[in-house]
């Protein structure tokens, strides 16, 4: 019994201080990612075709970000922001992996554009208008959304009894295991199709053709 409260009272440091470091470097990114917003809207670089996707991906970054503030309330306030109400425990997690989705697609949209701009200047400049970039990104937006739709309508608050006594009844926001798998290998599958393989590919294919043609072309950012 006094090795594990040592172990649980070590646990409870750890846990301490790792939150305050999450929630510090979540503050950290939310102030870079809205100073990169700011940047961006200003009306020199919104000519610019990448801008309005770095917009976008500092958006979903900052969202993303966030939810360190809910873990940090949880455990260091213990406020539990999901049992509030049932409609954060549905849409709390749905929120997360929706925008880290969009994210890593929003990565992969700016090596395409960069990679168009570079190795293709004066073609599929109409992929550059405003309005197609505002349908690309809605169009990720929704696959998105649907991908991870199991959230809302698995995510149920449940009154839990892990010990048969009415004293330790206490709520919690589940969903099945079986169901949170699946949306894990989803969103694995996103990470290794967006961020390790199409993004690689995008960016090694232009660090090639800028490498190759550094003496015979001159290069448009715009």
């Amino acid at each position: 019994m006094v090795i594990n409260f040592k172990v649980l009272i070590y646990y409870e440091k750890v846990n301490f201080i790792f939150q305050n470091i999450q929630t510090l470097i979540a503050l950290v990114g939310t102030i870079g990612n809205t100073l990169v917003i700011c940047v961006f809207c200003r009306r020199k670089l919104q000519s610019y075709s990448y801008s309005f996707y770095c917009i976008a991906l500092a958006v979903s970054d900052i969202q993303v970000l966030l939810n360190a503030f809910r873990h940090w309330a949880e455990h260091i306030l213990d406020v539990n922001i999901d049992l509030i109400e049932t409609f954060f425990c549905k849409f709390d997690e749905y929120y997360i992996y929706t925008n880290a989705t969009a994210s890593i697609w929003m990565l992969c949209l700016i090596s395409l554009d960069r990679i168009l701009t570079i190795v293709f200047p004066n073609r599929f400049k109409f992929l550059k208008t405003r309005s197609i970039q505002i349908t690309i990104v809605l169009l990720i937006y929704i696959y998105c959304f649907l991908i991870n739709i199991q959230f809302p309508i698995s995510y149920q608050i449940e009154l839990i009894n892990k010990t048969n006594s009415s004293s330790s009844l206490h709520l919690e926001c589940k969903i099945p295991i079986e169901v949170n798998n699946t949306l894990l290998w989803i969103y694995f599958v996103n990470v290794l199709l967006g961020s390790l393989i199409l993004n690689m590919i995008l960016n090694v294919k232009m660090v090639l053709f800028v490498f190759t043609n550094r003496n015979k072309v001159s290069i448009n950012l715009g």
